[in-house]
């Protein structure tokens, strides 16, 4: 029973600490809720949260099917092309308009680029315009959640790289306005537009990423069932305990995952609590955006436990075969 209370006063203090925050508090007091997820309680609140969490995500992997009931196949594929653009137009603002409305003393091609960016990153286009968005595309998309994530900051690293590279290999130092040549119209635009925001982040921000890729891979790999299985032993078991080891395998993970979700938590509250910035940036880009993501992939990787494991229970009552070999990278 102490523990049921001790996951309540969490809860108490999370919606105290939201509500300062909403109000506006300059200093928000992050100590009592720091001071109530160190108790067992949290624990418990790790349980509901994945159990719960699960069972959410694994109705919204279902969102899909309904819309493809619901619209005639033309409709069906103009939306998702209108919200694939919106959701492409943002990634653009992040990447490219969000350090040109910020340039100073705007020049060239940033210059003629500057009023659209202020325009495309205010935040009434953001709740508007790109929110509806996001929250459409994550419901129609939700059972392909993880390779959409995956491609997304795959190539997010290899343009940061990239840019890097340019930037101090090609670009840094050169005279750009002195050069005397036919290039000189293709360059200038180039210089300016790597030139737009700093960079000093390159070497900071691609681990962060990386770590946000190989979490949403595991929970894609544990739809696939192309994770460690064993499934060469598994396959000369009798059909109970082959039943048996795949719902140890839901226990473990579903386990791993109040771990991280309650340890996610508790660094993520620090981060917040302490200000922390991505290192290289000026307050702009927050520690905590990322390392958040740690605990929301593992409630995905929950959904994904418990959608195998119901399809696994279903083969078991239909007599088809629960053990099979899965290549990395397969398709469901």
């Amino acid at each position: 029973m102490n523990m049921f209370s001790e996951m309540w006063a969490i809860l108490v203090e999370l919606f105290a600490l939201m509500a300062e925050i909403a109000g506006g508090e300059k200093w928000p007091n992050y100590f009592p809720l720091k001071s109530a997820l160190g108790k067992p309680g949290a624990w418990l609140l790790g349980v509901v949260i994945v159990v719960g969490g699960g069972l959410l995500v694994l109705q919204l992997y279902r969102v899909r099917n309904w819309f493809d009931d619901a619209f005639a196949e033309d409709t069906g594929a103009l939306i998702r092309r209108i919200i694939l653009g919106l959701l492409g137009l943002l990634i653009l603002n992040i990447i490219l308009f969000g350090g040109i409305a910020d340039a100073k003393e705007a020049q060239g091609l940033t210059a003629v680029l500057q009023p659209i960016a202020k325009i495309l990153t205010s935040g009434i286009v953001f709740w508007v315009l790109f929110f509806p968005a996001i929250i459409a595309a994550v419901a129609m998309y939700a059972n392909n959640l993880e390779r959409i994530l995956m491609i997304i900051t795959y190539l997010s690293m290899a343009g940061i790289i990239c840019a890097s590279v340019l930037r101090e290999w090609v670009f840094d130092g050169l005279a750009v306005d002195g050069l005397n040549g036919e290039l000189n119209w293709f360059l200038t635009p180039i210089y300016e537009f790597l030139n737009a925001y700093p960079l000093s982040w390159a070497t900071t921000l691609p681990p962060l990423l990386f770590m946000v890729l190989v979490w949403f891979a595991c929970s894609y790999n544990v739809r696939t069932r192309s994770h460690l299985a064993f499934s060469e032993f598994r396959q000369n078991f009798p059909r109970p305990i082959q039943m048996a080891t795949l719902t140890l395998d839901l226990a473990l993970w579903l386990s791993f995952a109040v771990i991280v979700i309650v340890g996610g938590l508790k660094l993520v509250l620090n981060d917040v609590s302490n200000e922390r910035p991505v290192d290289g940036t000026d307050f702009k880009m927050m520690l905590w955006w990322f390392n958040i993501l740690v605990p929301a992939s593992f409630v995905l990787l929950s959904g994904r436990c418990l959608e195998v494991w119901f399809e696994d229970i279903k083969k078991f009552k239909n007599g088809d075969a629960l053990v099979g070999t899965f290549a990395i990278g397969g398709d469901d």
